[in-house]
């Protein structure tokens, strides 16, 4: 069944989609959002097939949502829906890889048309990928002849590569060499044989790099343990009883590893990220396998979280928090114009925020903006329509619905109230 996510500002019409009977349509409606930037977390823990999002919201728009979205799972089908019909916008949308583009209003009945059409899509490509990939375990199954000890010896040439900068040629030799393009043949090599046993248990598409990735940047090293389980798991008994699918997973991990580091240095404008070690042995049996990468992503996260909690990182979010102070007003403030500022990536900016303040940037903005709401409320005799301006909504009534739905009441409501409290004080006086 495949999974639907929601990203849509504007309340009537995100329940309006929610509501339809998406199961009784054979798809699962996983989750929504209201913005962009509480959006990509879910999406990327929730991995759903097809991604819904308006294109005009107010922090992080359609466009940078998708951006972000096909960086990190290119496979991932996005709808974008806008009122806004402007062929810019689709220019835009088509060149970041987004292939569906709906001008709203659409009824119920037009958008499980396009959904329909995209499932199908994706089954076909899904069903080519299995085809693909039972052929390429009939190859690498007939390979393992190959000289395993040579390959695993062209691990020191790979951590050259690293260490002197030429991450891609390094991972250009990884795969070559993990795919058995060594070469050397083995004369009698038994144990390559009886890996060809092991072999039908294969689940290549969970020997995903980006699994892990995805764990090193949002996970928590208290949860290594259960991620590595259904790592494992997921792989399948009999391919894991491989040694060569064992050292294929091990080198994938450290160089997983060894890229994330790569990223966040580059992130933090240091010299270069610490090497984060390679086990040659590692791989020899299930258990050193286990430990190595359970060891080796302990490292990195640690690494990750001293880089976040350092004195940079602190800064990084006094910056932020001024940066709003500044242009708490500009109604088109985004998290993509906050990061170009600041020289930093969005998604980079977003995990050092959250992680130094338990919050996120959006969350930050918008009661920063309300605050200020309240203070003009009380202070001025400014109508509500030029208090949303002041404060950074050019949509009046957008400002409203955020204001009550953050306050628990309206602006004249709160206005009166406010009012009454400072009579009070007066009357008792008298």
């Amino acid at each position: 069944m495949l999974k639907i996510f929601l990203v849509e500002d504007e309340y009537v019409v995100r329940k309006g989609i929610q509501n339809i009977d998406w199961e009784g349509h054979g798809y699962e409606f996983c989750g929504e959002a209201a913005d962009g930037e509480l959006a990509f977390p879910l999406i990327q823990k929730l991995r759903p097939d097809i991604v819904i999002t308006d294109i005009k919201m107010p922090f992080m728009d359609g466009l940078e949502l998708s951006r972000l979205i096909k960086k990190e799972f290119p496979w991932m089908e996005i709808v974008i829906l806008s009122g806004y019909a402007q062929f810019d916008y689709a220019k835009e949308a088509i060149s970041i890889g987004v292939a569906h583009y709906l001008t709203k209003p659409i009824s119920a009945e037009e958008l499980l048309r396009e959904v329909g059409r995209i499932a199908e899509s994706i089954g076909n490509r899904r069903a080519e990928k299995e085809t693909q990939e039972k052929a390429e375990l009939l190859e690498l199954a007939g390979g393992l002849e190959k000289d395993l000890l040579t390959a695993w010896q062209n691990i020191s040439k790979l951590r050259d590569g690293i260490t002197s900068g030429a991450l891609a040629d390094a991972k250009s030799l990884a795969s070559a060499v993990v795919k058995g393009s060594v070469s050397e043949r083995t004369e009698g090599d038994d144990e390559a044989r009886e890996d060809a046993a092991g072999m039908p248990g294969i689940r290549p598409g969970e020997i995903d790099r980006r699994r892990v990735d995805d764990f090193l940047r949002h996970g928590k090293r208290d949860d290594i343990a259960g991620f590595l389980d259904g790592f494992i798991s997921d792989i399948g008994e009999g391919a894991i009883n491989s040694l060569l699918i064992r050292q294929y997973i091990t080198m994938d991990v450290y160089f997983a590893c060894a890229s994330f580091l790569s990223d966040i240095w580059d992130e933090a404008a240091e010299d270069t990220p610490p090497e984060p070690g390679f086990d040659e042995m590692a791989a020899q049996t299930l258990d050193g396998t286990v430990d190595y990468i359970s060891e080796l992503l302990d490292k990195v996260m640690m690494l990750r979280d001293e880089l976040v909690n350092n004195s940079r990182g602190k800064s990084v979010v006094d910056d932020i928090k001024k940066y709003i102070d500044d242009n708490y007003g500009d109604d088109e403030l985004t998290l993509n114009k906050i990061a170009s500022k600041l020289g930093f990536s969005p998604g980079h900016l977003s995990m050092v925020f959250s992680r130094h303040t338990g919050t996120t940037i959006i969350k930050y903005l918008t009661d920063y903006r309300m605050n200020k709401a309240k203070e003009l409320l009380r202070c001025t005799s400014k109508r509500s329509a030029d208090i949303a301006l002041d404060v950074g909504y050019k949509d009046p009534h957008y400002f409203s619905h955020i204001f009550k739905k953050t306050q628990g009441m309206t602006t004249t409501m709160y206005r009166s109230q406010k009012a009454e409290e400072e009579k009070k004080p007066d009357e008792e006086m008298g």
